[in-house]
């Protein structure tokens, strides 16, 4: 995994965490929010553990359960991820970067943050308008399948 470093339970730790039953640990953990989801895990697993679905059904179910992570706005940043793709079909990172900062930090967030956004924008990493992706009905299909279930 590429951000082990950053995590409070490396995620072959958290695996058998969830097979001893430690469900307060697990969905307390700050690695279930710092997992980037690449799939790195995922891919490289010698048992062919979906690591990376593991990780966002624990995000879902600590929510669910009232948890509060240690990072206090992980949870803001998770809300704005999934309003991202479930406006677009896939992240805008220009978007939700900025409703992100914006609730967290206000106006002077994105003013502190405005030079780098300004880099990221020259080397062609920040786009201003999302790439299309065709599929967007069948991703809100999804969304509108589980607000009743307390997923968001």
């Amino acid at each position: 995994c590429p951000v082990t470093f950053a995590m409070d339970i490396v995620p072959h730790k958290l695996i058998r965490a969830i097979h001893l039953g430690l469900k307060n640990e697990v969905l307390g953990s700050d690695t279930i929010w710092i997992c980037a989801s690449c799939e790195t895990c995922t891919t490289r697993c010698p048992n062919g553990i979906d690591i990376a679905h593991i990780m966002d059904i624990l995000r879902q179910m600590s929510l669910l359960e009232g948890m509060k992570p240690e990072q206090k706005d992980i949870t803001m940043f998770h809300s704005a991820f999934l309003s991202s793709i479930r406006k677009y079909g896939r992240i805008h990172e220009l978007e939700m970067i900025m409703g992100y900062t914006l609730k967290n930090e206000g106006p002077a967030g994105l003013i502190r943050q405005a030079g780098m956004g300004l880099k990221m924008f020259l080397k062609g990493k920040l786009k201003l308008v999302p790439r299309p992706f065709l599929p967007t009905s069948r991703v809100k299909d999804i969304f509108k399948q589980t607000e009743g279930k307390g997923l968001r």
